[in-house]
């Protein structure tokens, strides 16, 4: 996880300090420049900064930043990296691409009766995002769901079941017959 913080380097000539977030991660640091300058009054000793309108501002972006990489994967980044990403304007993420990411992973972790829940709970959030089922809150039938995804192994012996799916509606399944 990067750490961003507040600081100034050099002292240019006019005699102002430009302020940078610098960004420190796996040891390595680097700086963004924030735009804002601050006065020799408004540095301390150890080149901290005293302005409060500047440190405000400055947590509000550091904030922001934080929200921005606490959706990504940095753990194999490089601190350039997540510079050139904090950097760049935000795009949306697509919940989509985020799952499937999500799903492999658990697979690859040995999770995956994990990842069955999961990919059945994104399915049906793009089926119900996507306008095949009207509402939200109505109950979607294992019928009208098969033909989306398989659910074979999902079905109990003892009759249905229901999973939650982390979604405001039900999923109840077909009860498996007896071939007796």
């Amino acid at each position: 996880m990067a750490t961003l913080r507040p600081c100034v380097q050099k002292q240019r000539a006019d005699g102002f300090y430009p302020v940078y977030i610098r960004v420190i991660h796996e040891r390595q640091s680097a700086f963004i420049k924030t735009g804002k300058v601050v006065d020799k009054k408004s540095v301390t000793k150890n080149r901290e900064i005293r302005d409060n309108a500047v440190l405000r501002y400055c947590t509000e972006l550091i904030g922001y930043y934080n929200q921005r990489l606490n959706m990504q994967d940095t753990s194999k980044w490089t601190v350039k990296e997540v510079v050139a990403f904090l950097s760049t304007e935000e795009t949306d993420a697509s919940f989509s691409d985020y799952a499937k990411l999500h799903i492999s992973r658990m697979i690859n972790d040995g999770h995956a009766r994990n990842a069955k829940n999961y990919s059945l709970a994104a399915n049906a959030a793009l089926i119900s995002s996507s306008g095949l089922i009207a509402s939200p809150t109505r109950s979607i039938r294992s019928g009208a769901v098969d033909s989306y995804f398989p659910l074979s192994g999902f079905r109990t012996k003892n009759g249905p079941s229901e999973f939650s799916l982390s979604m405001p509606f039900p999923y109840r399944h077909k009860p498996m017959t007896s071939q007796n």
